[in-house]
């Protein structure tokens, strides 16, 4: 098996598959509170944020990755520092993509997220919810 059959396999694209979900309940609830419930866009995209991230663990802890019947508190932590690592990442990226390439913030938004889609997926696989002890352990 080569690489591009390593990396496309069934689990990777149930990572894809989660990410763009939660894209969309993420625009959704930016939706909901911006333009229905009139909220500051801050407060949209904070509660949209907060949602978003929130389903996102849960749905690669207990589909991508199988691993619902490990200890919440140790993978909860894992995520968190992964969402810092990634938020450090995007950062990083998108002033070198303006301020030393001069492209506009988009285009490093978007390196970005090819960036932080890989950190995120071998980071998940082999660190967040990696098999550890069990809750019944």
């Amino acid at each position: 098996m080569n690489l591009i059959e390593k990396l496309l396999n069934r689990e990777f694209l149930i990572y894809l598959y989660v990410g763009g979900v939660t894209f969309i309940i993420y625009m959704a609830f930016i939706a909901l509170a911006v333009e229905i419930l009139n909220s500051d866009y801050r407060v949209g995209v904070s509660v949209a944020y907060l949602f978003a991230v929130t389903f996102h663990f849960f749905a690669n802890r207990t589909v991508t990755f199988r691993a619902a019947n490990y200890r919440l508190v140790d993978q909860s932590i894992r995520y968190i520092a992964i969402l810092i690592l990634n938020y450090l990442i995007t950062l990083m990226a998108v002033s070198f993509f303006v301020g030393s390439l001069g492209f506009s913030p988009y285009i490093g938004a978007v390196f970005a997220i090819v960036l932080t889609v890989a950190v995120g997926y071998f980071a998940s696989k082999f660190w967040v919810f990696r098999e550890s002890k069990s809750l019944h352990d």
